[in-house]
């Protein structure tokens, strides 16, 4: 691998200008492109830039962006439709409602605002229930760790992890970083690597 530059080099007259203007640098570059595969799929369903054209709905591309956000965090990775990323999608959909918003084409239909600061209330109530919970609460259940987090504390507690490790379905790199989890929570317990 290429050894990173330390220095930074002498600017000419378009580097103090260009250097204040909106960048598109800082966007990564395979994102873009696939958010431009989402936009092609529209633009051959609906026709190319028709949100601008027609307009849009915000309750329309609210919801469809929330399908596809929820469907991922579901575990529902690819569209079947499309066979895109449903992130990929749901950006799609807010950027067609940001677009829509900034050129004067959103039909606002969503509801009477809330009151001001409410999210910063639920966040306040949350911090609360933090503070106030167990000291030591219950490990989630998560895609990485097919199991109950008993059998996991099983098994740190009777140093028995290589063997309950080789069970799970896991890639090697999961399987890696549940013993680094298990070490961090056990510390006591050997690992074989």
């Amino acid at each position: 691998m290429p050894e990173l530059q330390s220095t930074v080099k002498e600017p000419n007259p378009k580097d103090a200008v260009g250097a204040r203007k909106a960048p598109i640098s800082t966007l990564p570059a395979p994102v873009l492109f696939e958010m431009g595969l989402g936009m092609l799929e529209g633009a051959l369903k609906y026709g190319r830039h028709n949100y601008r054209a027609i307009g849009v709905r915000y309750s329309v591309y609210y919801d469809a962006a929330m399908r596809h956000l929820t469907a991922a965090w579901e575990g529902e990775d690819i569209d079947p439709d499309s066979g895109l990323p449903h992130l990929v999608k749901a950006m799609c959909c807010l950027a067609v409602l940001r677009d829509a918003q900034m050129q004067g084409k959103c039909h606002d239909d969503r509801p009477p605002k809330s009151k001001a600061h409410w999210l910063a209330e639920m966040n306040a109530a949350a911090a609360r229930l933090i503070a106030d919970g167990p000291a030591e609460p219950k490990q989630p259940y998560t895609q990485l760790v097919p199991v109950s987090p008993t059998d996991v504390d099983a098994a740190g507690s009777s140093g028995d992890v290589n063997a309950f490790l080789s069970r799970l379905p896991l890639t090697p790199a999961e399987c890696e970083q549940l013993a680094d989890d298990i070490r961090l929570s056990y510390p006591r317990v050997e690992l074989a690597s």
